[in-house]
């Protein structure tokens, strides 16, 4: 038996662009050119020293992210950035910060046959965010309303990186299959048509049906992704918000994975997307 509810909030927080706080949230913001050591290239395969380098960094951002929060996991990413696809983004994410590095995107020149060697060492970018110096902390969207910085470490124009408005009084249409076992997984449907989906009321919106106050929000996916956010309760429970192909783009897919090491399981991911499947298919 599928149980339906429709959840109507009034919006507790306004989650407004960068532009207008670009300057009193500097601090939130650090960023600098590092030098990265790197293996010697391979003829047999020119894409090895890129794949070593980028593990290694993910474990770099890693242990740089862990060793400065109260978490014993982070939850690691990886995407192309830039407009031409012009950098690799390793990345890795706690509740207090993210640590991000920009790398070389691969060892084939798009202009060219040329394969790219990489040097002994190289030069990148790395930008660590610390959340709670956000103006719009705790109740952070997506990763769009970040202010992300170029591959050379010069900051955009925040005009260029708007992110979509908020409209107000988003009412949620919650179902879940829960005579299946799968009560923890919530098909989130917005009654807007139009305007950004209200991220935090919805993740807001189905921790009240568990008795649980959201206490705040941190972006892990969604750059040249579809997004993954996650919700921390007052209680510490953790809860995340996919969006994705196989949902329409007024639905959200919001599942409880317990503590916050839990972010980073797959598994408990495809469970998540084919129970809100079933459920969209028959709704």
């Amino acid at each position: 038996m599928r149980s339906r509810m429709l959840a109507v909030l009034s919006v507790f927080a306004t989650l407004t662009s960068g532009c207008a706080n670009a300057q009193s949230e500097t601090s939130a913001y650090s960023f600098e050119l590092v030098e990265l050591p790197t293996n010697s290239p391979s003829i047999d395969d020119p894409n090895r020293s890129y794949r070593e380098l980028r593990q290694a960094t993910f474990l770099r951002a890693e242990q740089e992210v862990l060793d400065q929060s109260q978490v014993s996991a982070a939850y690691r990413g990886g995407t192309y950035f830039g407009r031409h696809s012009d950098s690799f983004l390793v990345y890795a994410i706690t509740p207090e910060r993210g640590v991000f590095y920009y790398l070389p995107p691969g060892p084939y020149d798009p202009n060219s046959n040329v394969v790219l060697a990489l040097p002994d060492t190289i030069e990148a970018c790395r930008l660590e965010i610390e959340w709670e110096k956000l103006d719009h902390y705790p109740l952070i969207a997506d990763m769009a309303s970040l202010h992300f910085v170029s591959k050379d470490c010069q900051p955009f124009d925040p005009e260029e990186h708007l992110s979509e408005e908020m409209e107000a009084g988003q009412q949620f249409e919650i179902e879940s299959a829960s005579a299946t076992g799968e009560s923890s997984t919530r098909l989130v449907t917005s009654s807007m048509r139009s305007g950004a989906f209200d991220v935090a009321n919805a993740i807001s919106a189905v921790m009240a049906e568990d008795q649980r106050e959201l206490n705040r929000t941190v972006p892990l996916a969604g750059i040249n992704e579809h997004s993954l956010i996650a919700g921390l309760a007052e209680d510490g429970s953790v809860y995340l918000l996919l969006e994705g192909p196989w949902l329409s783009f007024r639905q959200r897919c919001i599942f409880h994975v317990g503590e916050w090491a839990n972010v980073t399981d797959l598994a408990l991911r495809r469970d998540a997307e084919q129970a809100c499947t079933r459920i969209a298919r028959t709704s």
